[in-house]
């Protein structure tokens, strides 16, 4: 209960503790104002650091794309100097028969499915039979660029799902003279060692692939046949008259 001394006294009390309060309410806001005044400068911080992060993300997502589309048109590019000019499969597959008694041809250019190799774009099989089960097949595949048709070279697997011993590689005396890369190989049949059954023969120029099979030909043991050596002679020849470099 309060008791009237007098009224000024109250009053000055009152006055007194009015300042007392005015003065704490004004720390108390100072001190806020401190407080928020020292956030800011973080969220200052926090904001820079964010976009300096965005900026590298999106710098290394550029150079990413930019690495990737060099890769890719690497590879769709022609080797420099590789690249021959472009003529139908079916056109290149039209050469003279093999050297081999008795042989006819098996119908017309088989086209076929093109294989799953990523680059293939065109292929066609002319087909040389005998009735005693001889059977040679010459096969051009054109590719995209001289790289893919390299990358399908390096990929080809001459046993064809058979079950040979081996399958040796050969080396011709007098390679062809204008192919880009050459391969001969030959197959040792199972329960037949020593004798070559079966001969592959791939041959690149540039863009193209080309094969030669031979199967059940007779001919001398792990040598190559000459109608081998014939026929690729054959081909080198009409190969490069009719897709020459540029």
């Amino acid at each position: 209960m309060l008791r009237a001394i007098g009224g000024n006294t109250i009053v000055g009390e009152i006055e007194n503790g009015g300042e007392v309060c005015g003065r704490a309410g004004r720390r108390a806001r100072n001190r806020t104002s401190g407080q928020l005044d020292d956030v800011t400068p973080n969220l200052s911080q926090v904001g820079k650091s964010t976009t300096v992060m965005r900026r590298s993300l999106l710098g290394a997502g550029v150079l990413a794309a930019v690495l990737v589309a060099g890769a890719l048109v690497w590879w769709w590019l022609a080797q420099p100097g590789e690249q021959r000019r472009e003529v139908s499969s079916a056109e290149l597959v039209d050469v003279p028969p093999p050297a081999v008694a008795g042989l006819r041809a098996s119908g017309a250019v088989d086209p076929g499915p093109l294989p799953s190799d990523w680059g293939a774009q065109q292929q066609a099989t002319a087909t040389w039979q005998r009735g005693d089960g001889v059977e040679i097949d010459h096969t051009v595949r054109r590719y995209a660029s001289a790289r893919w048709a390299g990358w399908a070279f390096g990929r080809v697997d001459p046993r064809g799902g058979e079950g040979f011993d081996e399958t040796p590689q050969r080396f011709p005396q007098r390679p062809p003279a204008g192919a880009d890369e050459v391969r001969y190989v030959c197959g040792e049949i199972t329960g037949r060692p020593g004798t070559c059954d079966s001969w592959w023969v791939d041959l690149r120029y540039g863009q193209y692939l080309v094969q030669v099979q031979g199967t059940d030909v007779p001919g001398p043991d792990q040598e190559i046949p000459p109608w081998i050596d014939q026929q690729v002679a054959v081909i080198d020849e009409e190969f490069t008259a009719a897709a020459p470099r540029p």
